[in-house]
């Protein structure tokens, strides 16, 4: 993304705004600009040769103490700055634009006229892609093999197999672990509600430990097990109360007399049975919030890929 005053200095160059970012030909080069927290970038599509990239990194040291920078790399098909942000980081990025870009040519580097993934001269048949969050100018054919490449990657990842079986052991056993420290807490005599978010997260990290591949399809499973760790460790919980009242001699009987105890506070004691429904409505809205953030971030992290490069214009 950027933002309004970074988006300000790119349009007084001539960058286009698109899709969060701004792009387009500077000093000869096609560059996208972005920014994030406590940085703002600028990604320049470029052909470096290996001699290339050498002479740009011996001059990273220089380059990073003069203009503030957070980040300088130096790759075959792109050179990247990031800039500290804070008071005067326009002004830094200005120098760094008119003074050092323009050198870009005299270390070797190519070009917007030159295709960064094949490294020759683009033609009228060239496309602007949006990949990976940065602009690209190149040829329409290695635009479609980059594309073809990612959806090989994508469908040879599909096609692994998911242990799903052992995912669900692994959620079990996650969210048992989850369920006890509930249960620990709760004995303790503490408010146990927010601990819901540790059962979901135990749920879903242990199916995915065990070799679980996370698709949305697996939501049912999860949404079980969580309801029923939730309930395990409520009663659990107040299994490990009676127990140390029957250790101490205030609960006449033995251990094994511990499910009778709570069926009976279950039928005959309304606050009981109120306590034990609040904390377990409340536990599992916690859970719920534990395993919808995790998930979610999850499935963004094996999103496809292919299916989110844009076109742009020239």
């Amino acid at each position: 993304m950027i933002g309004s005053a970074y988006k300000k200095f790119a349009a007084e160059r001539g960058l286009k705004f698109s899709n969060g970012i701004c792009y387009g030909e500077l000093n000869g080069f096609m560059v996208t600009l972005s920014e994030g927290r406590g940085y703002k970038d600028i990604y320049i599509s470029a052909q470096c040769g290996q001699d290339t990239c050498g002479r740009l990194m011996a001059e990273a040291d220089v380059l990073k103490k003069k203009y503030k920078l957070n980040a300088f790399e130096v790759n075959s098909k792109f050179v990247y700055i990031a800039f500290l942000d804070g008071v005067g980081t326009l002004k830094r990025i200005a120098a760094f634009v008119d003074e050092f870009m323009p050198q870009l040519r005299e270390y070797g580097v190519g070009g917007a006229e030159i295709c960064p993934e094949c490294g020759g001269t683009l033609d009228s048949g060239c496309v602007t892609k949006l990949i990976y969050g940065h602009a690209v100018k190149l040829h329409s054919g290695c635009a479609e093999e980059i594309i073809n490449q990612m959806r090989d990657g994508e469908e040879q990842a599909a096609e692994v197999k998911s242990n799903a079986g052992m995912g669900i052991v692994g959620a079990v056993l996650f969210g048992i672990v989850g369920a006890i420290s509930w249960a620990i807490v709760y004995a303790l005599g503490w408010f146990v509600g927010w601990l819901g978010a540790l059962i979901g997260f135990m749920v879903v990290k242990g199916y995915e430990k065990f070799g679980g591949n996370i698709k949305k399809s697996v939501i049912p499973v999860f949404a079980v097990i969580v309801i029923l760790c939730v309930i395990f460790a409520q009663f659990l919980g107040d299994a490990f109360q009676l127990g140390y009242y029957i250790q101490n001699g205030e609960i006449y009987g033995t251990f094994a007399d511990i499910p009778s105890y709570i069926k009976i506070l279950l039928e005959e004691e309304p606050e009981y049975r109120a306590s034990v429904i609040k904390n377990i409505i409340i536990g599992l809205i916690f859970a719920a919030l534990g395993v919808y953030g995790l998930f979610r971030s999850l499935i963004s992290s094996v999103s496809s890929h292919s299916k989110k490069i844009v076109d742009l214009e020239n």
